[in-house]
């Protein structure tokens, strides 16, 4: 796409600038708001345990879809990308607004976990486009300023919407939203791109180019299917099925086992790892001997600060995943609070990193110090036992390191690429610790329920174990709710 800060497409420049900020400030507007919702949805149909599968999945198709949304942006335009994003985040969200089964809502948060992570990707790749990398910390720590407007106004609509137990609503009213502000983006992304094409046009007519030259320009003109099935072709589409099929195998055993006859000793169980190991073997076979076009390409297995960033940011999210997982459930049950009190501590972290991020960003600026200001993230992360604001603080610096490290470290042709492939390993730690962090879940909390409510029939503990709404219907003092609490 190029950058578009240069391009002269009779729509100035800050068109662009304000349509992403405004797209920036819905989608963390919904950021602060329909996370709160799952754990409510979930046991509006007796299955609150779930949602440590929901978030699996929800990593595993986070970090595979963004690969596939980086080509689209690449190969055939930024607003395509936006487009396909916003289509599967609105779908998603209407689903779970209109579900009557947990399965609606689990095949909603698939939908909308593709459209979201595609439109977040789009947002970082669109400030890459217009930032020069010594800004680039900086720039993209901006886009999370609006987190700190919508901590306070998320906590609001919350309080009211649960309150009214209208989670449904809740989803709902992005489905609306989030269109409105994000097609004038796709509009203005769209009318750029087709300006810069027809310059390319121009500028390498058939009169002033070799045949090579034309033949290349014919294939970039091709028809929108054909310029498609280049994007299958170029995002390794085997590939990132074969790593997603493998992890989720390898992943939600961890998350059904205790649920399935005979834990672990059940066939499907030992089936479901023993095909991950297979799959995830084939796929290794797959990158080296097979695809014209690998995930991980050598030149990206020879990039040591490409790799080590890999290796500390998938630590990072799966130890981040393990602590967070049922965090916010755990809270709502052992704190007498408010929906709006729950929400500021749900989104204390995010408003941390979000004041934070512009000062790591320049701070990396003035000192072209990333790696300093990495260990130093890492280091107050170390210290999480303290408070929620010192884990965002921790975030703050180490994302803002790992993103100007990984894409520093790469031309800016393999831009996007980069971005997706730290994108799909940080979300595979996601996974792993959220498969992690529900099988400890499963297995202790139930047996911890019988200890403390022993006057309870098994009915009643199962009845509880699903519903954290259930659990907030007794008051705080109550020996149920104090049980639950010890538990």
């Amino acid at each position: 796409m190029g950058s578009l800060t240069t391009e002269k497409s009779g729509l100035p420049i800050g068109w662009l600038y304000a349509s992403v900020a405004a797209v920036a400030y819905v989608y963390s507007l919904d950021q602060n708001i329909t996370p709160n919702y799952l754990p409510i949805a979930a046991s509006a149909y007796g299955k609150h345990s779930s949602i440590g599968t929901i978030f699996t999945v929800e990593s595993i198709i986070n970090g595979v879809s963004k690969p596939f949304i980086a080509k689209i942006a690449d190969v055939i335009s930024r607003p395509s990308a936006c487009m396909c994003s916003l289509v599967f985040y609105t779908a998603g969200y209407l689903m779970i607004a209109l579900s009557s089964s947990i399965t609606h809502v689990i095949t909603g948060c698939m939908l909308y976990t593709v459209g979201h992570s595609g439109l977040n990707l789009v947002t970082d790749i669109i400030v890459a486009d217009i930032s020069s990398l010594k800004w680039r910390g900086f720039v993209l720590s901006l886009t999370g300023l609006p987190f700190l407007v919508n901590t306070f106004i998320g906590a609001e609509i919350v309080n009211a919407v649960l309150k009214r137990n209208a989670w449904r609503w809740g989803y709902g009213m992005f489905v609306i939203i989030l269109p409105v502000v994000t097609l004038p983006a796709i509009y203005i992304l769209h009318h750029k791109h087709h300006h810069r094409r027809m310059q390319s046009v121009s500028q390498n007519s058939p009169s002033n180019c070799s045949a090579a030259g034309t033949k290349q320009l014919e294939d970039e003109d091709g028809t929108y299917w054909n310029r498609l099935k280049n994007v299958i072709v170029r995002m390794d589409f085997g590939g990132l099925v074969l790593i997603g099929i493998s992890f989720s195998l390898l992943l939600l055993p961890l998350t059904l086992a205790k649920s399935a006859q005979r834990d672990w000793t059940h066939p499907s169980m030992l089936v479901m790892t023993v095909l991950g190991v297979l799959f995830i073997s084939v796929f290794m076979l797959n990158e080296r001997l097979w695809t014209q076009y690998p995930l991980f390409p050598s030149r990206f297995i020879r990039n040591r600060t490409l790799l080590i960033i890999i290796f500390i940011d998938f630590l990072y999210f799966m130890s981040g995943w393990m602590r967070t997982n049922y965090l916010s459930s755990y809270v709502y049950i052992v704190k007498d609070w408010t929906p709006r009190e729950w929400s500021y501590f749900n989104n204390a972290t995010t408003f941390s990193l979000c004041i934070l991020g512009p000062v790591a960003g320049l701070i990396q600026r003035y000192t072209h110090r990333y790696k300093t200001l990495q260990v130093t993230g890492l280091s107050i992360r170390l210290m999480q036992v303290a408070s929620q604001v010192l884990i965002g603080a921790g975030g703050a610096f180490n994302v803002a390191g790992s993103r100007v490290a990984s894409q520093a470290s790469v031309p800016h042709t393999d831009l996007a690429s980069v971005v997706a492939i730290l994108a799909l390993c940080t979300q595979f730690g996601s996974a792993t610790g959220s498969a992690t962090a529900t099988k400890l879940w499963r297995t202790t909390l139930v047996p911890c329920l019988i200890k403390y409510l022993p006057w309870l029939t098994n009915e009643e503990i199962q009845e509880l174990f699903g519903s954290i709404s259930k659990v907030r219907q007794y008051p705080y003092n109550d020996p149920v709710r104090q049980g639950v609490i010890k538990g």
